[in-house]
């Protein structure tokens, strides 16, 4: 059993990558360029950095430019198009009953508290780091260090859940345990402790 949960945001906790993707379309249409929805979606699960960098040379258009343009759109997406998946809020009230915490790590920008403020989940998590707040981007362990020292967290206790290899190899850096959400059903190299198809899933774990 795990008792603190550090939990992705997008694609694991909210269903947010095919409304991710519609902007990601938008603002590439503003470059006279048509792009395959499937495509896009393929590439943002790996990172958003695979995705700049594959899209930016295969139409040979700045990709920092583009990156702005695209955080831009992104950070105003429309956010009830964008549920919580499921079970969601069973696993993380069952986390807080049994005296864990949720904390959450992304690399969304805090567009996130507009997610959660407007489907009142606010108060499941105890601390929320997103790309504003400074630490490495995934993989790098440094948030999943932080919450480790900060909590006085025994690494044995902790559980990163996330949908990306990413998400993986981070706790991999950390040294504690990941369960990998194919929420999207796409397989991944690395290799998690807990491998799972649906959110509820993870019940029995924590």
């Amino acid at each position: 059993m795990y008792t603190n949960i550090i939990w992705d945001f997008d694609g694991t906790l909210f269903d947010t990558y095919p409304a991710i993707a519609d902007v990601f379309i938008d603002v590439l249409a503003t470059y006279g360029i048509n792009e395959n929805k499937s495509e896009v979606l393929e590439y943002l699960h790996l990172s958003l950095g695979e995705t700049y960098s594959h899209f930016s040379k295969k139409h040979s258009i700045d990709m920092w430019e583009f990156r702005e343009n695209f955080i831009i759109a992104e950070e105003a997406m429309d956010t009830s198009a964008s549920p919580p998946f499921p079970t969601a809020s069973l696993l993380l009230q069952k986390v807080i009953d049994k005296g864990g915490r949720n904390l959450i790590y992304t690399n969304r920008g805090n567009s996130i508290y507009s997610f959660l403020d407007y489907f009142g989940y606010d108060h499941y998590f105890e601390e929320i780091i997103t790309r504003e707040d400074g630490f490495g981007i995934k993989p790098k362990p440094d948030c999943l260090i932080y919450f480790m020292e900060k909590y006085n967290m025994d690494p044995k206790s902790m559980l990163m859940v996330g949908d990306r290899e990413l998400d993986i190899l981070s706790a991999k850096n950390a040294g504690i345990a990941s369960c990998y959400f194919n929420s999207h059903k796409i397989p991944i190299d690395t290799k998690a402790e807990i491998y799972i198809d649906d959110l509820n899933e993870l019940d029995s774990y924590i």
